[in-house]
């Protein structure tokens, strides 16, 4: 897409035109309502010939339903919250906007003044809570069961996360939320429904915790002590990079390699700079103390290596060895050559690279050193692995890799070997493919990622999309990831099937509904498991807790056939065939075992 922007206000009318385009390109569009927190976007194509597009502003609209309890009775009081959808419980705080509203007696609620695409909803009270992960603007019939949820305390945490955001994102669940770790080393989340759950901390990315696994028969607060991180000792090399004259080499790129058994080379450790003197500093993770390392250096089209033999004395490189030097890339059109402005260019080497923008002559000023490939010698072994694992590490060290994207254009990536000094990448032109999304029922599916082998897109309020796909041929898309409530897609991603009118796609049936198994009162504390005719018994993860009550929920299947397993600890107990209807008419199917 063009990178170049433009905006305009709507009229009385409702329309705004934007100028200033660039004709025969894809543009991404953004309406935003001054007093609405939505936004529609969608891609939008300028044909030849004109610079100006015309945009339809739409007003707000009601999304409104009900909320039932564990029992199915209407639900009041609740308090009902609009969000992102996916990123549920992230709640929208945007001045102007009822956002949250509470059911009345009939358990009703209605959301008002929400712009055009997909939303999410969030029902709460004390002690439970429900969502609807996917629903469009204007939708009247939204019902959201309620959930029992818990109060989710993490303690012992370091002192560096005191005072940082925690994130608690869920596995199966599409719920995100964020607090502050306190004072204290503590963090606590309230209001977490059953499920699997990542607890990552914005002050400490890389910091590893099991997963989280929330079930039924939790009580209503879950204490957990966090483990204290392991801190490895880095593994140190020091020394100082010189030219052949014996000067230091000021700025050289410096990086340790690791000889792994079977032979071949791996970079071990981050690309730093070496000072003024040309001393450098580099660390790696200590499970590589015991392998070979080498040192490798480069600066201004030279470069060098050295083993490392003494970390103590240090390590000295000098650079003797003349790399390969790519100078310039120049991006051209295919069938007339000539150049594309304004193409993305993104070069990779182990030792370099980076970002460039082709100017008005498809030209990039691209510098990239690379390696030689006899500067990293390999140990000598006649063993067959051993010279392919030499042969493969020359070849990837001494790589550089090209990949453009321009609009209009399909996107590009070549792999060179041999590097030349100037590369000329040929872009091929693609074809607009544009098309519209919508359900067995003939409604819209807003907010649907599709993909070609070219290209991807989602779809707008309307279920329509636009993207690009080359000139060989047209390809039926390929349904990617939808919002739509309680989907979920199945083993390979279904293709979307062509409706009768031209450029009309019907998305596949394959919804989930909830699933609530009755047992009797002394099965209380069990677990069970549903699973495909002929999955593995081996190692079960239950699903869900019997209560107290004899009842098991929190479980969602798609139409079909299943195989339910009893568990008691991780025992299999007793199996029992499970066989759904294609579509609850109450919207959960129910299903009572007497054992």
């Amino acid at each position: 897409m063009d990178s170049r922007n433009s905006s305009a206000e709507s009229d009385d009318s409702g329309l705004a035109t934007l100028t200033k385009l660039r004709p025969s390109h894809l543009y991404d569009v953004v309406v935003v309502h001054r007093d609405l927190p939505v936004i529609r976007r969608e891609a939008v194509y300028v044909p030849p010939g004109t610079s100006r597009i015309t945009i339809k502003a739409t007003a707000g609209h009601t999304i409104s339903g009900r909320v039932i309890g564990e029992d199915g009775e209407p639900l009041a009081g609740a308090s009902v919250h609009l969000a992102y959808p996916g990123r549920l419980p992230t709640l929208l705080r945007t001045p102007g906007l009822t956002s949250t509203v509470v059911t009345g007696s009939d358990g009703g609620f209605a959301v008002e003044r929400v712009g055009d695409g997909v939303w999410g909803l969030v029902a709460q009270v004390p002690g439970f809570v429900g969502w609807h992960s996917g629903v469009s603007a204007g939708a009247d019939d939204v019902v959201i069961s309620m959930r029992r949820s818990r109060t989710l305390v993490a303690l012992g945490l370091q002192d560096s996360l005191r005072g940082s955001e925690a994130s608690l994102t869920g596995a199966d669940v599409p719920f995100h939320l964020k607090t502050i770790v306190d004072e204290e080393g503590v963090v606590c989340f309230t209001d977490v429904p059953a499920g699997s759950y990542f607890l990552s901390f914005k002050a400490d990315p890389l910091l590893k915790i099991p997963m989280i696994r929330l079930v039924d028969g939790d009580p209503p607060t879950i204490r957990i002590e966090v483990p204290p991180p392991a801190t490895p000792e880095m593994l140190l090399i020091r020394g100082q990079v010189r030219l052949l004259d014996g000067t230091p080499a000021a700025g050289a790129k410096v990086g340790l390699f690791a000889e792994k058994p079977e032979g071949y080379l791996t970079l071990v450790s981050s690309i730093v700079n070496a000072d003024e003197e040309g001393r450098y500093s580099a660390e790696a993770w200590p499970h590589v103390a015991g392998l070979r390392l080498r040192v490798v250096a480069v600066l201004d089209g030279v470069a060098g290596c050295s083993e490392v033999r003494d970390r103590a004395r240090g390590t000295e490189v000098v650079l003797t060895r003349s790399t390969r030097r790519l100078k310039g890339i120049r991006v051209q059109e295919a069938e007339n050559g000539r150049g594309v402005e304004d193409a993305e260019v993104r070069v990779l080497a182990v030792m370099g690279g980076g970002d460039f923008l082709t100017g008005p002559d498809g030209r990039a000023p691209s510098v990239v050193d690379v390696l030689p490939r006899a500067l990293l010698p390999t140990s000598p072994t006649g063993e067959s692995v051993g010279k392919l694992a030499r042969r493969w590490t020359r070849k990837i060290l001494g790589t550089v890799e090209i990949r453009v994207h321009a609009p209009w254009f399909l996107p590009v990536v070549r792999v060179l070997v041999v590097t030349p000094e100037f590369v000329e990448i040929k872009l091929r032109l693609a074809q607009v493919v544009e098309g519209r999304v919508v359900d067995k029922d003939g409604r819209p599916a807003a907010g649907i990622r599709i993909r070609t082998a070219d290209g991807t897109a989602d779809t707008d309020g309307d279920g329509r999309f636009v993207l690009i796909q080359g000139r060989d041929g047209p390809e039926a898309p390929r349904l990617v990831w939808s919002p739509l409530p309680d989907w979920r897609p199945v083993g390979r991603l279904p293709s979307l099937k062509p409706a009768k009118e031209k450029g009309v796609f019907v998305i596949p049936d394959a919804r989930r509904w909830p699933l609530e198994l009755a047992f009797g009162p002394e099965d209380e504390g069990l677990s069970v498991l549903v699973t495909l005719p002929g999955a593995p018994a081996v190692g079960p993860t239950p699903q869900a807790v019997i209560d107290s009550k004899g009842q098991c929920r929190n479980i969602d299947l798609l139409a079909g056939d299943y195989v339910l397993r009893i568990l008691k600890g991780n025992t299999i107990i007793e199996e029992l065939d499970l066989s759904l209807e294609p579509e609850p008419a109450s919207g959960v199917w129910r299903r009572s075992f007497a054992r």
